[in-house]
């Protein structure tokens, strides 16, 4: 079986109205952080960003360059001027969030459309 035709951290953005979602999925372990790093430095870049959301209901597993990776993310959106929201959050990565004492940095809403309903997050009219 080729491994590469299925990427094991499936990651997709779309950008609305100042916003851009990015859809994590699979495993964000030591082989997938650099990837997740290079795409959060890509949608960081975008023009007139204002809020970058993660999506990562379909992350299925974290470890500690997953975790690191998230905060590199907070810090250069930070920089930025940037907001950075996290949703979808289960309960295993807030748990791994609040042990780490990272949990306070986010924006953490419990699903794509409560982050949708951010201020900058709502089509324009």
């Amino acid at each position: 079986m080729d491994d590469s035709a299925e990427p094991r951290f499936p990651l997709t953005a779309a950008t609305r109205a100042g916003t851009l979602v990015m859809h994590a999925g699979g495993a964000l372990d030591f082989e997938q952080a650099p990837r997740f790093q290079r795409e959060i430095e890509a949608a960081l870049a975008t023009p007139r960003l204002s809020t970058l959301i993660i999506e990562v209901s379909q992350v299925s597993f974290w470890d500690s360059s997953g975790l690191s990776g998230l905060l590199v993310a907070f810090q250069q959106a930070r920089t930025a001027g940037i907001h950075l929201i996290l949703a979808g959050v289960d309960i295993n990565l807030r748990r791994r969030l609040t042990i780490t004492g990272l949990v306070h940095l986010f924006d953490i809403r419990p699903t794509l459309a409560h982050a949708l309903q951010y201020p900058d997050s709502s089509p324009t009219a």
